[in-house]
């Protein structure tokens, strides 16, 4: 773990957690990598699963318009969005698993009195999946998608409207994100932002915005006591 200290607020602060989606509960990101990849090549442009890193934590239009200002193509974009959706929805019903360490810290929260939310730039049919497959729609208070939102991440908005969901300031929440769109997304909501990227993306050094940075949610819930006290209990 390597913390931020300057920022580690007094842990009785913190209300509430909110959870990004995509790679933080469910072991989904390498599943858009591909649906992504193969729904561009199956329409004549030559985006590969290395390529797609350059567009993890961005809502799923803003992937499509991140492609189009790259290369010309004449596919709408909805149609390339339905067929990356379709492909990630099919994936995450049959063979998605949560992450490790991910369902006994949400376990902790709950039972520790803290409200959840997931916020994600996932459409909300997505989270429902995820919730469903995993059986834990219970354990959230708020489930936020920034689907319709004026702008996703890296926008803080997706971020303050679960706070507003939960009824607690933004500034009283820890995130936990996967991604550097989703880590200054958070960071933007002025939220205390845990990171847990991918261990292939933990060097980069734009993590270093992050409060904290994990190499995975098994230590993230082995060091939230630090932060959280009413876990001790």
């Amino acid at each position: 773990m390597t913390t931020n200290s300057a920022s580690h607020q007094q842990s009785e602060n913190y209300d509430a957690v909110i959870f990004d989606m995509d790679g933080v509960i469910v072991d989904s990101e390498p599943l858009w990598r591909a649906a992504e990849a193969q729904a561009f090549q199956s329409y004549g442009v030559p985006i590969t699963e290395d390529m797609a890193y350059q567009t993890t934590g961005l809502r799923i239009d803003e992937v499509v318009s991140y492609w189009q200002q790259r290369f010309t193509f004449d596919t709408p974009s909805q149609v390339l969005q339905d067929a990356i959706m379709d492909r990630v929805i099919t994936q995450i019903e049959q063979t998605a698993k949560p992450m490790a360490g991910v369902l006994p810290l949400m376990d902790r929260l709950s039972a520790s009195g803290y409200p959840l939310a997931i916020c994600s730039s996932s459409p909300m049919r997505l989270i429902d999946a995820v919730v469903q497959k995993f059986r834990i729609k219970d354990k959230f208070q708020a489930l936020i998608s920034a689907e319709h939102l004026a702008l996703g991440k890296p926008h803080p908005q997706v971020y303050l409207k679960g706070a507003e969901a939960l009824e607690v300031v933004a500034t009283r929440c820890i995130a936990i994100e996967d991604s550097i769109n989703g880590v200054i997304a958070a960071k933007a909501a002025r939220m205390t932002t845990f990171a847990v990227p991918e261990p292939s993306q933990a060097p980069l050094v734009q993590f270093a915005i992050a409060d904290a940075k994990f190499s995975s949610l098994v230590e993230l819930n082995q060091a939230i006591e630090e932060w959280l006290p009413r876990l001790k209990a």
